[in-house]
């Protein structure tokens, strides 16, 4: 029995090189590991015209209330700016329209490999990275339609993002 349904189309995803990552992201490193402490604060600066990048910057404050400063505003961001759509967070990471301000501690690996697979930039030389992972909690800063959204943009999947970068290690 045939369907006149169309076929959907199979999309290979790959994984992520999350050394090259975190490379990318261009912050200087430091062997500084932080104070140990879970509370830190982060802002995301992102284009208020992607296509205009001249036309300035808005802000969004990530705490550690719900993992890694960074990427609670990163989740914030993919939810109310982009609208939890891959293609708009690809505009904005293909035009280098996002940076990060984290200076209470340096970015740690998996913060700065994600960071990095998005184009983000230091906002200021203030803001660093580390290889160390930060701490006992479950890396997951993400939620998981944010890291949807990322998988999506990376041509990985969540389980990628999730589980093998939680697990990864500078």
């Amino acid at each position: 029995m045939c369907s006149d349904r169309p076929r959907r189309a199979v999309v290979k995803t790959q994984a992520v090189d999350w050394d090259e990552k975190w490379d990318d992201f261009v912050a200087e490193e430091t062997a500084d590991k932080g104070d140990g402490k879970m509370d830190c604060a982060a802002i995301l600066y992102y284009a208020k015209d992607v296509t205009n990048l001249s036309r300035g910057y808005k802000q969004i404050f990530g705490e550690t209330g719900s993992g890694h400063a960074e990427m609670n505003a990163l989740d914030e961001f993919i939810r109310t700016i982009c609208d939890s759509d891959s293609s708009t967070l690809a505009a904005y990471c293909t035009a280098g329209a996002l940076y990060i301000e984290c200076t209470a501690k340096p970015c740690c690996c998996r913060c700065s490999a994600i960071l990095g697979a998005l184009n983000f930039k230091p906002s200021s030389t203030d803001t660093k990275k580390t290889k160390a992972p930060m701490g006992s909690t479950q890396w997951g800063g993400l939620g998981p339609t944010a890291r949807g959204v990322v998988a999506g943009y990376l041509n990985t999947t969540t389980e990628d993002i999730g589980t093998t970068l939680a697990a990864w290690k500078r």
